[in-house]
This record gives C-alpha cells, sequence and structure tokens, in this order.
C-alpha cells in the first residue's frame, strides 16, 4: 500500500514514453504529457495556459492513462507541488507533481510492473547505444 505521507523522491521514477493522464476536471478533462511515473505518484508538463487550473493540495479522481502493454491504469491522484520549468526558451512550461492516494493492490501491481517493463526498455536503449 502506498502511503501518502511518502514523498514521491523516495521512489525511483522514470520517464515513459508518450504517455499523457487525462485529469478529470469540472468542465472538462485534459490530457497532459507526464514528465516521470513511479510507483508512489508522477510528474505532469502543463503549458502556462493550464497551470493555474491546478491547485496544491487538491485531489482528482479517476485520473487515467493508458498503456499500449498495460491497458488503462486509473488513480486518484493529490498535487503537491506546481513549479515553472526554465529551459531558456520564451515558452513557458510547468511542472506538477502527483502523488497517488488510496490505490487498490492490483493497481499498484500494474504500476510496479510497468514500471519494471520501461526500466528494461531504458537498459536495452542504454546497452544498444553503446
Amino acid at each position: 500500500m502506498i502511503h501518502p505521507e511518502h514523498n514521491q523522491r523516495e521512489f525511483f521514477r522514470i520517464p515513459p514514453p508518450g504517455l499523457l493522464c487525462t485529469i478529470p476536471m469540472e468542465d472538462f478533462s485534459p490530457s497532459f504529457p507526464v514528465l516521470d511515473i513511479s510507483i508512489a505518484g508522477l510528474a505532469l508538463v502543463l503549458p502556462k495556459s493550464k497551470h493555474s487550473t491546478l491547485e496544491v493540495g487538491a485531489t482528482y479522481h479517476d485520473c487515467n492513462f493508458v498503456v499500449p502493454e498495460f491497458g488503462e491504469i486509473s488513480v486518484t491522484m493529490l498535487v503537491r507541488n506546481v513549479l515553472e520549468m526554465n529551459e531558456g526558451t520564451a515558452l513557458r512550461h510547468f511542472r506538477a507533481g502527483f502523488s497517488y492516494v488510496d490505490v487498490k493492490p492490483q493497481t499498484q501491481a500494474r504500476l510496479m510492473r510497468y514500471i519494471a517493463y520501461l526500466e528494461r526498455l531504458m537498459h536495452k536503449q542504454q546497452i544498444t547505444a553503446e
């Protein structure tokens, strides 16, 4: 069981290629690119126009991402922080950090399998690059 008091940085975080997370909000359900993911939470990249829609401390239910190898994963997420990303360009983006809340054991197991899969992919890519 993942406990909310755990800091996301206690867990290995890995960038998932091309993964989007949809967050159901009152009037719409935007999808954002996932910057990194762990068994405790994830970070999303938000455009400047959308960062103010998320409040630190807010909880969002039924957030989901679809992984071709593992299907749809649905979680409740708590906004931990929203920080500006300075990449030296005129475009401003924000990083929103989330922790999962009350994750069911079967969802946690799927997250762990997905992260292990990403680790194997990353390892293969490193070997072929050498």
